[in-house]
């Protein structure tokens, strides 16, 4: 959604979903979407922008005849679809969701994922945890375990077969 919106209007990311929400969902689009091969694969996964390029949603641009709002609306339908059908799919007894990073400041997504999660969804905010500092308390808590030499069982996120201590302390060269 980021990088589209910064192609089509020179922002770096759609202020509360309004751009999304002025367009159509694209269903064709949509679906042609859905059937990326990621989606089928099982946690623990991660993937970022190096596989959900803009080449890749629209290998042939000129074959894209929906308005570009409507493809941001597409866009913002493809997360929330793609979030929740990961939790049934995954996490059947998820009760609750916690949404962090710039999307829990889109009004739409998190709109569209309350709505087919059929689930209480609100941002880390209401947790005491700004949804941008989410990310950087979870690499404090990495350095703070490495630190004290606690080693991690991180065989549920990240297919490791054992624990371990993550991360190394390298002192840097003192010059005079």
């Amino acid at each position: 959604m980021d990088s589209w919106i910064e192609q089509h209007q020179g922002k770096a990311y759609d202020e509360n979903g309004n751009w999304a929400s002025e367009g159509q969902l694209d269903q064709v689009t949509l679906t042609s979407w859905l059937q990326d091969s990621y989606y089928e694969l099982t946690p623990p996964k991660s993937t970022g922008k190096e596989h959900f390029t803009l080449e890749r949603l629209q290998p042939n641009p000129e074959a894209i005849t929906a308005a570009p709002a409507d493809i941001q609306r597409t866009l913002c339908e493809l997360t929330a679809i793609t979030i929740t059908e990961s939790l049934a799919r995954h996490y059947p007894d998820t009760d609750e969701i916690y949404v962090c990073g710039g999307g829990a400041y889109n009004r739409l997504l998190m709109k569209r994922i309350n709505s087919l999660a059929k689930l209480p969804t609100q941002s880390t905010e209401v947790l005491g945890t700004p949804p941008e500092w989410v990310e950087a308390l979870g690499f404090a808590w990495l350095a703070k375990s490495c630190l004290e030499g606690t080693a991690l069982d991180t065989r549920a996120i990240t297919g490791a077969t054992n624990t371990c201590l993550l991360g190394a302390i390298h002192p840097g060269k003192h010059k005079p």
